[in-house]
């Protein structure tokens, strides 16, 4: 099966990717498909039951257009994550694994755990599946983790993720419900959520960029 997508639903399908909500192209796409087919009464989250359906080989996800370059060359990567994480890790004292499917959940030895996105803008997003699957008791000593990349270094903050998890309403929803937006303004150097003030920062540092991106 290839999927073709128009410009505009691409673009948006390669910043869920870039966000590191989602492992590649195929899982969003995955996803949509899954929420639309409850939606309409099928699926496995649905009281009724999938219809048989005929064996089809595996998805193939290539676009007819290529990625657009100036998105590409501001994505938030692997590597910049792996410098952040690391990073946390040293300043908490600490050593950080993956904690699930997602890429930004992980859980240090004692299983506390963190949440840890980052990008060049100020606009994020949670997975809805991620807030759902967090207890109020797991996150009571968890940590929130905010990466803010620039050219040639990543500024990291932290915060307590259980004052997050106590605003989430207050957040945006995606027009596919499935994850929660918000906002960050800066005030002295500092991040403040637009949407719930109240959840504190405090500055973990700044570290340099694995790759230093030229202007163009």
């Amino acid at each position: 099966m290839v999927v073709t997508l128009p410009p505009l639903l691409e673009s948006w399908v390669n910043q869920k990717v870039s966000s590191g909500m989602y492992g590649d192209v195929g899982e969003v796409i995955r996803e949509a498909v899954r929420r639309m087919a409850v939606s309409e009464g099928v699926g496995p989250n649905s009281p009724s039951p999938m219809p048989a359906t005929r064996t089809v080989p595996p998805l193939d996800t290539r676009t007819t257009t290529p990625p657009q370059k100036n998105m590409k060359s501001r994505r938030f990567d692997e590597a910049d994550r792996e410098v952040v994480v690391h990073a946390v890790g040293k300043h908490c004292g600490v050593s950080l694994q993956r904690s699930g499917h997602r890429k930004i959940a992980l859980r240090d030895g004692k299983g506390r755990i963190y949440w840890v996105l980052g990008g060049y803008g100020d606009w994020h997003g949670i997975p809805v599946d991620l807030i759902d699957g967090t207890s109020a008791e797991s996150a009571r000593e968890g940590v929130f983790v905010l990466a803010k990349r620039m050219d040639a270094s990543i500024r990291i903050f932290h915060a307590r993720l259980s004052d997050l998890l106590g605003n989430v309403e207050t957040f945006g929803k995606t027009e596919l419900d499935d994850q929660r937006q918000f906002d960050l303004e800066w005030s002295s150097g500092l991040p403040t959520i637009k949407q719930c003030p109240s959840v504190k920062f405090s500055d973990v540092g700044e570290v340099p960029a694995p790759t230093a991106h030229k202007p163009r």
